[in-house]
């Protein structure tokens, strides 16, 4: 396939709108972490406290965030430009030469729709109600092998599909936050979490499976097995459409989607909890680790949302293939009586049951480990260890950053990150406060503007608060967490 080189950013930028439209990884704020007059970057770990002694956040746009990734490939991977046609070829074997044995996409975005927060001397307390969007995906390499080049490749030998897992869901979430200033073995630490109640309204979820297929090199039959369970909250209208599907029959629509029931639905209840530490070692040294997203999701039917379950069973099936020679020249009802025939006994293997009961999903547990080191009093370098758990297993990245508060109006960041198997990740961030009227904004993946082809990482956060009660002029102390 070609390309011409002048739709080589219009393809790259489609590339990844595509994959931020149905799924990809990112990991959430890398650069925030080190900027503390932003009050949310304490959602990176509870124990940290703001600088504004009290915030308001703007109605609807406090924190708005968008993000997507790939652990797999970039577009880059997939498509070479050629000097000789002055075209782009597609490049199947470098993409998959490019992909671990398991990979991962996902995206997140989340808007918050009120919040505010104060210090209370050594405390600080922080309210937030949001809506939030994440979609976590992975999926294995042969997957992607048995697209490109298809079975021949497994000939006496075994394709293992193992990892394909989703964990899908948008849930709106109310939070309480605290943090204080405590003295332990005469050490001086800040310890925080913060407690979130949540209402899911839709998801689908199953835990990754064992799926593997065997060609035998003698007669090229297949054996397979293959056992799972995939699980689907939805709105009452999607998830009736999903039963009806492939009968000509029905009415689409006749099921349309009641929005006020779907939004204010009270059933889908959850609860997660964020916990943190801080620890001030002297005047130079801040050291802190969090975990978030510890909890889950009950998701069930009521309220306008409706639950489907669809479990496939089958192990060591084996399939001989299908004689294709009775389809030749036959007339369309003997071509269709022979798939009938075909898939019936597809179907005595693999048994696919549809139940509809309840399930609990989980959130997408992260973890960040931080050192951060004050140069001079406005000068602030930065480490960051990140994972987050995506369907079982720890995707981990690093960043290490630069943060420099220049004056009372403006505060920077700048970052670095190794992040989905990609070592091109420059982030910026900064944070201009007029008066009380703070507006910030933050990419951990600055360099994907100026070559979005080779971005495995994209994401956007922004947002507008009215900050009160920070230093007037430049602080006459560090950033860090003021000592207990």
């Amino acid at each position: 396939m070609k390309i011409k080189k002048t739709h080589k950013v219009r393809t790259a930028v489609i590339f990844f709108a595509l994959a931020l439209a149905f799924n990809a990884y990112s990991q959430q704020d890398l650069t925030i972490n080190t900027m503390p007059i932003i009050p949310q970057s304490s959602y990176t770990n509870p124990a940290f406290k703001p600088i504004p002694k009290w915030y308001i956040g703007f109605p609807a746009l406090s924190s708005v965030y968008v993000g997507v990734g790939h652990s797999g490939f970039a577009y880059d991977d997939l498509f070479h430009f050629s000097t000789v046609d002055d075209s782009i070829h597609l490049t199947d074997q470098k993409m998959i030469n490019k992909l671990g044995k398991v990979n991962y996409l996902s995206a997140h975005a989340s808007e918050e729709i009120l919040c505010f927060g104060f210090k209370a001397r050594k405390s600080y307390f922080s309210f937030s109600y949001g809506i939030k969007a994440n979609v976590q995906f992975g999926y294995p390499r042969d997957l992607i092998k048995l697209a490109d080049k298809g079975t021949g490749q497994f000939v006496g030998g075994t394709a293992d599909f193992s990892g394909i897992g989703i964990n899908a869901s948008l849930y709106k979430e109310f939070a309480i936050g605290f943090s204080r200033d405590v003295k332990i073995f005469n050490q001086n630490f800040t310890l925080g979490a913060r407690v979130k109640i949540l209402r899911g309204l839709m998801n689908v979820y199953n835990k990754p499976n064992n799926i593997t297929m065997g060609i035998n090199s003698d007669d090229f039959a297949y054996t397979a097995n293959a056992n799972g369970t995939i699980n689907m909250t939805l709105p009452d209208s999607m998830a009736i459409m999903l039963d009806h599907l492939g009968d000509s029959t029905y009415n689409k629509g006749s099921g349309n989607l009641d929005a006020q029931k779907f939004i204010f639905n009270p059933n889908n209840k959850g609860v997660g909890i964020d916990l943190g530490a801080s620890y001030k070692l002297n005047d130079k040294w801040t050291f802190g680790a969090s975990v978030l997203d510890l909890g889950y999701i009950n998701w069930q039917t009521g309220g306008g949302s409706s639950v489907r379950n669809y479990a496939i069973s089958s192990s060591n099936f084996v399939f001989d293939g299908v004689d294709f020679a009775p389809f030749i020249g036959a007339n369309d009802s003997v071509q269709k009586a022979k798939q009938k025939e075909v898939l019936d006994s597809l179907g005595k293997y693999f048994k696919v049951n549809t139940t509809k009961n309840g399930y609990k999903a989980p959130l997408g547990t992260k973890f960040y480990l931080t050192a951060e080191y004050s140069l001079t009093k406005h000068d602030i370098a930065g480490l960051l260890l990140h994972g987050e758990m995506l369907n079982g297993v720890l995707h981990p990245s690093a960043t290490v950053s630069y943060n420099k508060w220049f004056c009372n109006m403006f505060s920077a960041s700048v970052s670095y990150s190794i992040v989905n198997r990609s070592y091109s990740n420059v982030g910026f961030g900064m944070a201009l406060n007029l008066g009380p009227w703070q507006i910030y904004l933050l990419t951990d993946n600055f360099y994907c503007l100026l070559k979005p082809e080779t971005a495995q990482t994209i994401n956007l956060h922004f947002g507008m608060n009215f900050i009160f009660g920070y230093r007037a002029k430049k602080p006459d102390a560090s950033l860090y967490q003021e000592t207990p």
